[in-house]
């Protein structure tokens, strides 16, 4: 069986996702107190079994809070799905079906790119573009408002 890392710290998941680019990296965020939890982890254990290929991590949201942030989690169990460092699926719950079929759609591809042509391209000053930033190094300080205003309002009201 492959082993399943526990992530304690923010600083390691990100250290754990670079080094496993071209791998499926699925995440399981659980907590000590959550029954569907429990129910699912010994499913999440077969899988990794199953998908040597695949990495398998778990995150305890209680006492890995930095992780759960940076990954947006607002309900227990979630697994996330990371390829090449980015999140490309989330699934929500204890759902062995969803789960299982979200590994196997995104452990297909292990080159870890999204398709034939990798990473973020050139600019024309041949300067790279950098590819999209990582969930858990996002750093989301301010709430922006934007309020959206046609020429055409009153005229869809029926206003002339």
């Amino acid at each position: 069986m492959a082993p399943i890392t526990h992530l304690q710290t923010l600083e390691e998941c990100n250290k754990l996702l670079a080094s496993k680019r071209a791998s499926l990296v699925v995440i399981d965020f659980h907590a000590a107190w959550c029954g569907p939890c429990h129910a699912i982890a010994p499913v999440f254990e077969k899988l990794a079994a199953q998908y040597p290929t695949v990495v398998f991590c778990k995150v305890d949201v209680d006492k890995a809070q930095e992780i759960s942030r940076a990954y947006r989690v607002t309900a227990m169990p979630t697994f996330a799905f990371v390829k090449g460092e980015r999140k490309v699926h989330e699934v929500r719950g204890a759902n062995a079906k969803a789960l299982e079929a979200g590994i196997k759609q995104f452990s297909a591809d292990s080159t870890g790119t999204d398709g034939a042509f990798p990473g973020g391209g050139q600019t024309l000053a041949g300067t790279a573009i950098p590819t999209e930033v990582p969930p858990a190094e996002r750093n989301y300080t301010k709430l922006i408002l934007i309020f959206l205003v046609a020429a055409w309002w009153a005229y869809s009201r029926g206003q002339k």
